[in-house]
């Protein structure tokens, strides 16, 4: 067994806790670049901390076990707060478009990786939830293999996120250049890992999605929800499949695991 990792509960209580350090630093320092990294900082735990609660019932267990409260509003708008009413989304749209068309980006991502993590990013608002028990139905077997999902996200998730800082920090600088080359090698190589990983990662996904929409086109043994609604909790904020029936939603799953593995474009070496 992995010893490192962590499940629902200690990831809030880990998130919790970062926060609450943060925060101390907010109030302290007087540097001005420390405070816009603490508050981007802030802001990226305060959102996490909301996907994790969209993904378990870990907002009672949290208050019980940690006495913690509901989560405060982030300032930034996040990927799952669909807040233009205004706003049309066809089902046939590519996901990319329709993820930077909402998050308002004035300018489009510069690095692959950035791509790459707003597909992630996406993921987890969206479609990592549905997979959970709260939206999902499933026989026993499907049930133990959806459990897999969310710790290999989060790995692949916080990886993704260590390299795009790392990258920042070669090509802006901030190393000597007797070291740069040896970092950028470095870097390559990692990139080159995590595209494969996630590459991997969605495409094992991919075939229990499609596995499940086979059985909802035929003996419904191992979806048990498929005609379910899917709805989501205020503190949840508004999200793009809202509405959807379940076996809806799997289809709009297939068809952006499709797309982000024909983005990775990773030659299939396996077969």
């Amino acid at each position: 067994m992995n010893e490192n990792i962590l499940y629902p509960e200690e990831e809030f209580r880990k998130v919790e806790e970062a926060i609450a350090r943060y925060k101390a630093v907010l109030k302290t320092t007087t540097d001005p670049f420390q405070l816009d990294r603490v508050k981007s900082e802030l802001t990226r735990l305060k959102k996490y901390r909301e996907q994790i609660l969209s993904l378990y019932d870990v907002g009672q267990k949290a208050e019980e076990f940690f006495n913690i409260s509901e989560p405060e509003a982030d300032p930034d708008q996040s990927f799952s707060d669909w807040g233009n009413d205004d706003e049309v989304y066809e089902t046939g749209d590519d996901y990319l478009s329709i993820i930077v068309a909402e998050k308002k980006m004035g300018t489009p991502p510069e690095t692959e990786a950035e791509i790459l993590d707003i597909y992630m990013d996406f993921f987890f608002d969206e479609f990592l939830s549905i997979l959970s028990e709260r939206k999902l139905k499933l026989d026993f077997k499907y049930s133990m293999e959806r459990e897999n999902f969310h710790h290999q996200f989060l790995g692949l998730k916080r990886r993704l996120g260590d390299y795009i800082e790392e990258h920042n920090r070669i090509y802006g600088g901030e190393y000597r250049k007797e070291v740069e080359l040896e970092f950028k090698r470095r870097s390559m190589k990692l990139k080159r890992n995590i595209f494969l990983e996630t590459n991997r990662f969605f495409k094992v996904v991919l075939k229990f999605t499609q596995d499940l929409l086979d059985d909802l086109n035929g003996d419904r043994i191992k979806c048990l929800n498929g005609d379910d609604i899917i709805s989501f909790e205020m503190i949840e904020n508004r999200h793009y499949l809202e509405g959807f029936r379940v076996a809806e939603a799997l289809e709009e799953l297939e068809r952006f695991i499709l797309e982000v593995i024909e983005f990775l474009n990773i030659p299939d070496l396996e077969s």
